[in-house]
């Protein structure tokens, strides 16, 4: 297994980082399916004040 981390800073405008943790409270089954496909195993977002922090667990022959 490989693991990826990666961070975001997002623009620091609180009403914007809100619509974007509703949008993603509910993904759509398709994009869980094609993050499978491609060899994602696990990914995790965290956020605080406007940095996302992403952890991404992959396939070992994921590149």
């Amino acid at each position: 297994m490989k693991r990826y981390c990666q961070t975001l800073d997002l623009y620091n405008d609180p009403e914007l980082i809100g619509d974007y943790i509703e949008n993603h409270k509910n993904v759509w089954a398709e994009i869980k399916a094609g993050i499978r496909e491609v060899g994602i195993l696990d990914m995790q977002i965290y956020i605080r004040d406007n940095r996302l922090f992403m952890i991404v667990d992959t396939e070992d022959d994921f590149d």
